[in-house]
């Protein structure tokens, strides 16, 4: 039997997106997908799916809009023809909790893609922390959004959270937390190349109310693989730097800082464009939102070798 569900993938950038990004999104996209029969086999094991084949609908660039259409196919002839007979209520069942009544289209797989990515950035924060050796202070708000996401989920599938829950975990043990985490920072790729983007979450084709939206803190908080497979960026709010290093007639090169939660080592950094360099030249210590690149050494630990100020929130005394 063949289901198919309508999702939509919205990124509220501004500016265009590079076609480099779009790849990767739906590249990291296809991975998560693919990793929803697992999900319907755990939560449901009546349930066995044979096939799942990821179309695009339509894509649209500005704002990037990916819609998606994805099969999946639940058994073979002999499911099939059970589907058929009456022993096949408690399939019927569970497949009409997806929303809509059609029983070839369904809602709601966009969801599990939703718990996957939520699951992704724990991964990949933590993998971040224990590299850097440090903690990232937006855990727990993300822990939070993704019992969320969690019981959105349930209520959705008619299921209770722990269900899900189970699921859930038993789908990352099985597929790898390191791999999920990779596959969720090519998915917010997109949204990473502006600090105000976010990622809306859409189903059975409805385009004004998404079903669940990562919102600016939420991208911001997951570290973003870059082109250099050894580097990594990341963001950061409210943040203290001293500035140690200065040059009046350039944003882009000889300012150089020290950043005391990161590091103790002096790094370059860049200026927003629209800032007034003789203004901030007139004092050190600064609280600001800014972007981190680090490199990976040798032994495995990440270190900082630029950073970017995004914002100057307020001066500080030393």
């Amino acid at each position: 039997m063949e289901v198919f569900f309508k999702e939509r993938a919205y990124y509220t950038n501004r500016e265009l997106i590079p076609i480099n990004d779009v790849i990767k999104a739906l590249d990291g996209l296809q991975e998560v997908i693919g990793l929803v029969p697992n999900f319907f086999e755990e939560i449901d094991s009546s349930l066995s799916v044979i096939d799942l084949k990821i179309y695009i609908d339509e894509l649209k660039t500005g704002s990037l809009i990916e819609d998606l259409l994805v099969k999946v196919t639940f058994g073979g002839q002999d499911e099939l023809d059970l589907f058929c007979s009456e022993k096949s209520k408690s399939i019927h069942t569970f497949l009409d909790k997806h929303g809509v009544k059609d029983k070839n289209m369904r809602t709601g797989l966009i969801l599990i893609v939703a718990l996957l990515i939520g699951a992704g950035s724990v991964a990949a924060i933590n993998k971040f922390d224990e590299l850097t050796n440090s903690k990232n202070k937006a855990l727990p708000t993300i822990q939070a959004n993704n019992n969320i996401i969690l019981n959105i989920a349930a209520d959705h599938f008619e299921e209770d959270s722990d269900t899900v829950k189970n699921a859930l975990d038993t789908v990352v043990k099985l597929y790898g937390s390191d791999k999920l985490s990779k596959a969720t920072q090519k998915i917010i790729a997109p949204a990473k190349l502006e600090t105000d983007a976010e990622l809306k979450l859409f189903t059975g084709g409805n385009k004004t109310d998404p079903i669940y939206t990562f919102e600016k803190s939420y991208i911001n908080a997951i570290p973003a693989q870059i082109d250099d497979k050894s580097k990594i960026q990341m963001n950061y709010e409210s943040v203290k730097i001293i500035i140690d290093g200065m040059d009046l007639i350039s944003h882009t090169s000889g300012w150089r800082a020290t950043i005391p939660d990161l590091s103790s080592v002096r790094i370059p950094i860049t200026i927003p464009r629209d800032a007034d360099l003789y203004e901030i030249s007139k004092k050190q210590n600064y609280l600001v939102d800014l972007l981190v690149i680090y490199k990976q050494e040798k032994d495995g630990d990440l270190k900082p070798v630029k950073a970017h100020i995004t914002k100057f929130l307020a001066r500080q005394q030393a």
